[in-house]
């Protein structure tokens, strides 16, 4: 069962380019937004005819037109038609004033933002360092719970997401991949469903671990995790 399905977190925008249009679809709805070539890679998108587009359908839309070209974009839009949006582009470091005309917003810089591929881009956390068995490591907060990480991949036509495991919902299949000759070989976690039940639950109470399924449309495909190295068993031998 895909438990990205059942989150109320919301989902992703899905923006793909088809020639000189760029297609958005988000909350029900499909918005098309021509593209014309200004020549030396830059890239000229133009407002939809079916409706305003909210700020994170418009980083959408650049990404669209950036995530595989074969050169590099500069995606270019005209204030006159984006003056609604450009306070927000600009604010948000993606866009930059060309001249008095244009805007620009470069993919080096769209990419750095969080706001397409968080479901709830989370505030930063005050760094305090504590000590640790091997070394100091940075003050925590609270595990993150569902969907930590989701992006619509065009050349799939998927979405491609990272979710925190869930102990009881996820035990089964834990289980029955733990118990899989080639996970078990690097693993080395082979065991009964009450011993992998005990596994997920002290790694549910050690702040410093985090088991992670990667999906594809919600159905999990890998399992991984997160920790921070100084305190694992590694730790003793990091330089």
């Amino acid at each position: 069962m895909s438990l990205d399905t059942l989150t109320s977190q919301p989902m992703p925008i899905h923006a793909r380019r088809h020639g000189d249009v760029v297609q958005v679809r988000s909350n029900g709805r499909e918005i098309n937004l021509p593209v014309a070539h200004l020549g030396g890679g830059r890239l000229a998108l133009r407002p939809a005819s079916e409706g305003m587009l909210t700020h994170n359908e418009t980083l959408a839309a650049c990404e669209a037109l950036s995530n595989h070209a074969t050169e590099e974009v500069l995606v270019v839009l005209d204030r006159a038609l984006w003056c609604a949006h450009e306070a927000q582009l600009l604010k948000s470091g993606c866009a930059q004033v060309l001249d008095g005309d244009t805007l620009g917003v470069f993919p080096e810089l769209l990419w750095q933002l969080p706001d397409l591929w968080l479901p709830e881009p989370q505030p930063v956390f005050p760094q305090v360092m504590m000590p640790g068995p091997h070394g100091a490591h940075p003050l925590r907060p609270a595990k993150p719970i569902g969907t930590l990480y989701h992006r619509y991949i065009p050349w799939l036509d998927q979405v491609f997401s990272l979710r925190a495991l869930e102990r009881d919902a996820d035990l089964p299949l834990f289980h029955q991949w733990m118990n899989d000759t080639r996970i078990a070989a690097f693993f080395d976690e082979a065991g009964t469903m009450a011993e992998h039940q005990g596994y997920l639950a002290r790694m549910a109470d050690d702040p410093h671990m985090m088991p992670v399924f990667g999906c594809l449309d919600g159905v999990p495909l890998f399992y991984f995790e997160l920790y921070w190295a100084r305190e694992n068993r590694i730790g003793g031998v990091a330089p």
